[in-house]
């Protein structure tokens, strides 16, 4: 597997809700920083020396995992899409797939990134991503499909209409990249009205050049956890001892 894809982690996050200027990923969950776990995930399934990408204020994380990843600055915090942009430097041409993940998303299971891999590898789409189902969806971006079960685009709960925000089908934030796909096209994101430019917007864009993009169903939501503030730290720390035992 890992001959045939490479990864990027999103890691530029400072932390601040969490109430100090300590860089989010490297708060412990379990007694292991949130990033050493997601790497350790991918270390098991043959995923080795990914790029992470930090922010100008994150340079301890790179002290931390020198060893274990290369890395990408990302200057100024101008969302997630710039920050995949910011580690496009780092990708040769081949493999020929790469995922990305959310370096405060710890909690995905190995198997769950390993089928989504292996979706992408079979069917061969400029991109794959994972999906779930919220009896509550607020602020989560929901995933649009057409009369067919074809997705359309991923909406975000503040752009979302009151018909949109019944949608109870939710993106989970993993994601799998044609790489050539994404070289060609990661510069094309618009910048949204906060200035940012959403990862989220390659699915539309994608579409609208008529390419191939599926979805990875997750039956267990709680896989696409966050942590982002006290409150999401004590929670993934119940779910993930409730896995262990």
């Amino acid at each position: 597997m890992d001959k045939d894809i490479e990864a990027i982690i999103l890691a530029g996050g400072r932390g601040r809700r969490l109430g100090n200027k300590f860089p989010k990923v490297l708060h412990k969950l379990c007694g292991k920083p949130l990033l050493e776990w997601i790497l350790d995930d991918l270390e098991k399934i043959g995923i080795v020396k990914p790029t992470i990408v930090i922010g100008a204020g994150n340079l301890l994380v790179k002290k931390t995992f020198q060893d274990r990843a290369e890395f990408a600055l990302q200057p100024i915090p101008l969302g997630t899409g710039h920050a995949v942009l910011c580690a496009m430097k780092n990708l040769g041409e081949n493999p020929p797939n790469v995922l990305v993940m959310m370096g405060d998303s710890p909690l995905f299971r190995i198997g769950t990134i390993r089928k989504l891999i292996i979706k992408h590898q079979r069917e061969d789409p400029a991109i794959s991503f994972t999906t779930t189902k919220l009896d509550n969806p607020f602020g989560c971006g929901r995933i649009l499909r057409g009369s067919s079960g074809e997705i359309l685009d991923i909406i975000e709960e503040k752009e979302a209409d009151s018909e949109q925000k019944l949608i109870d089908e939710v993106n989970a934030g993993l994601y799998c990249f044609e790489k050539q796909w994404l070289k060609a096209n990661i510069k094309k994101l618009s910048k949204r009205s906060s200035g940012e430019h959403y990862l989220t917007d390659t699915i539309k864009l994608a579409r609208r050049q008529s390419k191939k993009v599926i979805t990875l169903e997750i039956d267990d939501s709680s896989e696409m956890k966050g942590v982002n503030s006290p409150e999401d730290l004590r929670e993934a720390e119940e779910i993930l001892r409730r896995r262990i035992n």
